[in-house]
């Protein structure tokens, strides 16, 4: 009698096929957790990079600009000044092409005259109508504006408009004044400060006086009509004194504005407020105790600019910046 050997087989229990099917979910699950892990971290590095790329590029075209301002002051009279938000340098450049062109004054529409020199200008836009979900005033970015016609004979003052891209078209004065050319470089800045060193120490502004932006307004529309800038020369301090005269104090050799040693730019993307109140010694010293509970953020860029052009001396810039630091003392703008 043969026997016969019978071959049993056995399956997989319920308890087995759902122990397998979770270990493979689980495996899978950290299979995905470790890519998109990956994935985040890889577009947060090349979002940084292109961020930091962005104003670095952003930073050594105003470094540039700035390391090859001038003391030289057109004929309207607005030379090297700034605040902590906003500077305005005069540096030298070559015409557009077109200014080396041969023209027939009778039938060629004659191109505005250029000078060698270009007035830049480098300071947020801010929307006075809208604001953002934290009801501040809604920060448009980085506005630079540059000016390369000059009336070498003003009539008037040339104002310093504070709200950049706005022009007035109902004043018929402003349309004879050469405009400046204005464009929005970089959205994303939300932030910029200007530090001005003297020599000795850094100053928060440099030639710039709290009452020429106010006092534009009130006294451009007179000077135009009179012709006479002599009031107002001393109200803007220099600022827009033209031929006139000008009470800032020049260089070693009187031919322009005191230049400072050196420019520290710190460009940012989380926006600050804007001051809106004047600057007096109770706001001076709520600043210096401001500074000291500052909050630092890491989107901050900043960069040192010596200017070529400087007094090497020190003479002048320390000599600025000493009576800067008495007029605040005294209780001056």
């Amino acid at each position: 009698m043969s026997g016969r050997y019978v071959v049993s087989t056995r399956g997989f229990t319920l308890l087995e096929a759902i122990l397998a099917l979770s270990l493979t979910i689980l495996l899978m699950s950290g299979v995905f957790a470790f890519y998109m892990t990956v994935m985040q971290a890889r577009d947060e590095g090349s979002r940084a990079t292109r961020d930091a790329k962005l104003n670095r590029a952003v930073l050594d075209r105003i470094a540039d600009e700035i390391r090859h301002a001038t003391d030289i002051v057109p004929g309207d009279g607005i030379g090297f000044s700034g605040d902590e938000r906003k500077i305005t340098i005069i540096r030298l450049a070559m015409p557009e092409r077109y200014a080396f062109d041969e023209y027939d004054s009778q039938r060629d529409t004659l191109p505005p005259a250029q000078l060698d020199l270009r007035r830049i200008t480098y300071q947020l836009i801010w929307d006075e109508e809208l604001v953002d979900d934290e009801g501040v005033k809604l920060c448009h970015g980085l506005w630079r504006t540059e000016q390369r016609t000059f009336d070498p004979n003003p009539q008037f003052v040339v104002q310093d408009d504070e709200t950049p891209g706005m022009q007035d078209e109902e004043d018929p004065e402003q349309s004879m004044v050469p405009q400046a050319e204005g464009e929005l470089v970089a959205p994303e800045i939300k932030y910029i400060d200007f530090r001005y060193f003297d020599g000795a120490d850094w100053r928060d502004r440099w030639q710039y006086t709290a009452e020429a932006t106010e006092g534009e307004s009130a006294g451009t529309e007179a000077a135009a009509e009179t012709g006479d800038l002599g009031g107002l020369t001393d109200l803007l301090g220099g600022a827009a004194a033209g031929k006139q005269g000008s009470t800032v104090p020049k260089g070693p050799n009187d031919q322009g504005y005191v230049m400072p040693q050196a420019v520290r730019i710190t460009i940012g993307r989380t926006r600050v407020p804007p001051e809106e109140d004047e600057l007096d010694l109770e706001k001076l010293r709520l600043t210096e105790e401001r500074r000291e509970e500052e909050t630092y953020y890491n989107d901050r860029f900043s960069i040192v600019v010596p200017i070529m052009q400087a007094d090497q001396t020190l003479l002048s810039s320390r000599k600025y910046g000493v009576a800067d630091s008495m007029s605040r003392q005294e209780g001056g703008q």
